[in-house]
């Protein structure tokens, strides 16, 4: 179905695919005007401000400032509102054009510091025009549309998207014109404030040409001198004429009729204003038709989709119709093709009579439906004949089978055919053979085995027997075993606790050997600080020492000068005396007691010494002792293993127990089943001996009797 319905689909897929994909760049391409249009739109915008900003600042330089100060201060704010416009569309406007569009974003970065110069007086009115004047060009240039070639057409063509590009163009052309007259205006304004040069009075002649010339291909665009006339009649086009004509008149004899720089700018300006006005209204016009074009072509998008799909559904269902009628037309052969293989010949073919391929199909089976019918008659004629021959050779075959089986039955497996059947059935005979043979040989193993077994089954049961006895002595040697193993682990248990017992009394032992060493080592410290303070008072004892000596010579001296001083120094010289005597006796004190200390010292030495011996033999037993308890611990963790191993071997000894006495069972089981064996061996001896597997008798009667 696929294979009919797929290539029609694909078909009218294609045509409305081309339709659409051309109304999709239709609508593609409006989408692309109305874009190209907006933007224009804000450029556009710009470019009349930037105009207008341009003529007041020609008038304010030419005039030194007198003239347009507050207009041209009110028409930098309308300028900054324009240029943010702009900026609020960059991404749009940047696509246009990406280097012309950061080219004039680089010159209107520099709009601020030109405003500056001008009201500084820095620029003269050529060098700010010429900056304005490039700004707008560049701006002009960016609004201009791609398109020019189909607007040729536009008249021929009833294309309302060609004629929206011509009013595109045209609107730019009034935008150009308006430019030229905005720097015409600049152009009068200089000359009527400061005098015209002939540069000046050629580049104002050439500007006002220039208007007229864009004016006119403008009209030529826009189809019709109506819409020039329109704009000659309006009074502002006749104001600029007339003040054109005075200032040209004027430039020989200087003369301009009373025209002053003021009033030109204001007519200039009106005019411009004029432009400005017929540019937007042919912006309404391009934007009335955008809106129209664009509906036109969504509207013909839409009704192509619509007249697609339903092509495609028209292709569709006459695809499936044709298919279904052509499946009805084949599962009505197949019917009839299915009635010849179960034996329905009486069944009508329908469509033979046509010429498609269905048709040559339903003759083919006519066909053959009747020749199937000539050869079930000839196959009729031919069953009658060959019946009886077969029912002859069928009566041999069967009077065979029948006495090999009866011999069978007879548990007679000597029975063999050695008179040949047809060679179509001789094959049952020779079977009949091998298989009695086969079965025969079979039978007789299965008799030598049966003997084997019996000789075996005894021999295993008389084993049995002696597996059980020797499995019961196992079981009592692994008692007895077993109780002895538990013996010697309750010994072993009594041990570990004496062993467990010692290590403590060694660790107690050791912990007060430490104890011992550490009150050993703390009266050594206690000598050392007696040795230092007897050290000490040995150094104060000297001190003393020295004191009594000075104190001696000093009472000496005090009584050689008392005797010295006769009757008056006597009392003095026994203060001296007394003082001397008391000097000697303090030094013979601190003597004594240097003495005694020496001796102190040499004690405090000889028992530092002692303990220090003392403090060395607690650490020699502290080791010792260390030792033994480590031998202990040692001997405890080893004894710990023993004792786990020992109940290890006991549990053994049991599972050993237990599988001895399940080895006792297994043997009796053994046995029997070593008996059941050989009652089931006899029992099969008997049954195989009803078999006869030998003999001479021969059974080829049957077959020559058939015959």
């Amino acid at each position: 179905m696929c294979l009919v319905i797929g290539p029609l689909l694909a078909l009218a897929a294609f045509f409305v695919s081309r339709e659409l994909e051309t109304q999709r760049e239709s609508v593609i391409a409006t989408e692309s005007a109305t874009a190209t249009i907006a933007g224009a739109n804000i450029l556009n915008s710009l470019v009349h401000e930037l105009q207008k900003e341009r003529g007041y600042s020609a008038g304010f330089i030419a005039s030194a400032g007198k003239n347009f100060p507050a207009e041209l201060d009110l028409q930098r704010r309308d300028t900054e509102t324009a240029l943010g416009h702009v900026q609020a569309n960059a991404e749009m406007l940047r696509g246009r054009d990406v280097q012309l569009y950061e080219a004039t974003q680089a010159r209107l970065q520099q709009l601020s510091d030109i405003r500056v110069s001008v009201d500084a007086f820095d620029l003269t009115v050529p060098q700010m025009a010429a900056f304005y004047t490039g700004t707008i060009n560049m701006l002009l240039d960016l609004a201009r549309p791609e398109f020019v070639s189909e607007v040729a057409e536009a008249k021929r063509a009833a294309d309302a998207l060609t004629l929206q590009r011509a009013l595109l163009l045209a609107r730019t052309m009034v935008g150009g014109a308006k430019e030229r007259a905005g720097l015409e205006r600049a152009m009068g304004a200089t000359g009527l404030g400061g005098g015209f040069s002939l540069a000046v009075h050629d580049r104002f002649v050439s500007l006002g040409g220039g208007q007229q010339a864009l004016l006119i291909e403008a009209t030529n665009l826009i189809d019709g001198p109506g819409w020039k006339a329109s704009l000659e009649s309006e009074p502002e086009y006749q104001a600029i004429s007339a003040a054109r004509q005075r200032i040209i008149a004027g430039y020989e004899t200087g003369d301009f009729g009373g025209l002053t720089a003021p009033e030109w700018f204001k007519i200039s300006s009106d005019w411009i204003n004029l432009l400005r006005q017929r540019e937007l209204s042919l912006g309404a016009d391009i934007e009335a038709l955008k809106v129209e074009v664009l509906a036109d072509v969504k509207q013909t998008y839409r009704e192509l989709l619509a007249i697609g799909i339903i092509a495609s559904v028209a292709v569709t269902l006459f695809a499936i119709g044709t298919f279904e009628w052509m499946i009805f037309r084949i599962n009505r052969l197949t019917k009839v093709v299915d009635g010849f293989a179960k034996g329905q010949f009486d069944l009508f073919i329908k469509g033979i009579e046509g010429r498609d391929e269905i048709s040559r199909m339903a003759r083919v089976i006519y066909t053959f439906k009747q020749e199937t019918l000539a050869m079930r008659r000839a196959a009729e004629e031919l069953k009658e004949s060959d019946e009886a021959l077969l029912n002859a050779k069928h009566g041999r075959v069967v009077d065979l089978v029948t006495e090999g089986l009866a011999a069978l039955a007879e548990a007679d497996l000597t029975c063999h055919f050695d008179d040949p059947l047809d060679p179509e059935y001789d094959k049952i005979r020779s079977d009949f053979n091998s298989a009695s043979e086969r079965l025969r040989g079979v039978l007789a193993l299965i008799a030598r085995t049966v003997e084997d077994l019996d000789r075996s089954s005894a021999d295993m049961k008389s084993s049995a027997l002696d597996l059980a006895g020797r499995t019961t002595e196992q079981v009592s040697t692994i008692q007895e075993t077993t109780g002895r193993v538990e013996r010697l682990a309750e010994e072993f248990d009594e041990f570990g606790q004496d062993v467990r017992s010692a290590a403590g009394m060694a660790g107690n032992a050791r912990e007060r050997a430490n104890g011992s060493a550490k009150v050993v080592r703390e009266a050594v410290s206690a000598m050392g600080r007696i040795k230092e303070s007897s050290e000490k008072i040995a150094n104060i004892i000297s001190l003393i020492d020295d004191i009594s000596f000075q104190t001696n010579l000093l009472a000496l001296n005090a009584g050689v000068e008392a005797a010295r001083a006769g009757e008056a120094g006597r009392g003095f010289a026994v203060v001296a005396s007394e003082v001397r005597a008391l000097a000697q006796r303090s030094s013979a004190a601190a003597l004594e007691i240097k003495v005694l200390i020496e001796e102190s010292g040499r004690q405090v030495e000889d028992g530092v010494s002692l303990v220090d011996r003392t403090g060395h033999a607690l650490g020699e037993i502290s080791e010792e002792i260390t030792n033994v308890d480590d031998v202990l611990t040692r001997i405890s963790r080893t004894s710990e293993a023993q004792i786990s191993a020992l109940h290890s071997l006991s549990e053994a000894m049991g599972v050993l127990n237990s599988l001895a006495s399940q080895n006792t069972a297994v043997a009796e089981t053994t046995r029997m089943a070593s008996g059941g064996i050989a009652a089931h061996a006899s029992d099969l001896a008997g049954l195989v001996a009803d078999f006869r597997l030998h003999g001479t008798a021969q059974a080829g009667s049957a077959a020559v009797r058939a015959a």
